[in-house]
């Protein structure tokens, strides 16, 4: 996905707490979005109302601040059981335009 400069991304991945399982984004790629990207949320939207016990959505929204690109990478595992990984999601972010600037007068 492409974004300019300034722009939000926003990635929704299901998640069921209640399972132990949840999404955790890879320490390699928070690290390579430093500077790229700014994350300004990470929130967890439970089901809806009736649905006790049902999948909700993890939620990250980034911000795009310098130009560039980046692989970012979640895992869905238990805390603390590596091996117990559930499953992957990998998104690819381009970030077009010039970076943000301070103006000075």
């Amino acid at each position: 996905m492409t974004l300019g400069v300034g722009a939000q991304l926003r990635i929704a991945l299901p998640e069921s707490p209640t399972t132990g399982f949840r999404w955790r984004l890879d320490d390699a790629a928070a690290q390579a979005a430093c500077g790229l990207l700014t994350l300004m949320d990470d929130a967890y939207a439970g089901p809806a109302p009736g649905l006790a016990g049902g999948a909700g959505q993890r939620v990250w929204t980034w911000q795009a601040m310098a130009p560039g690109q980046v692989q970012l990478q979640w895992v869905l595992r238990r805390a603390g059981a590596p091996a117990a990984e559930q499953g992957r999601f990998s998104a690819q972010v381009k970030v077009q335009g010039s970076a943000v600037a301070s103006v000075s007068t």
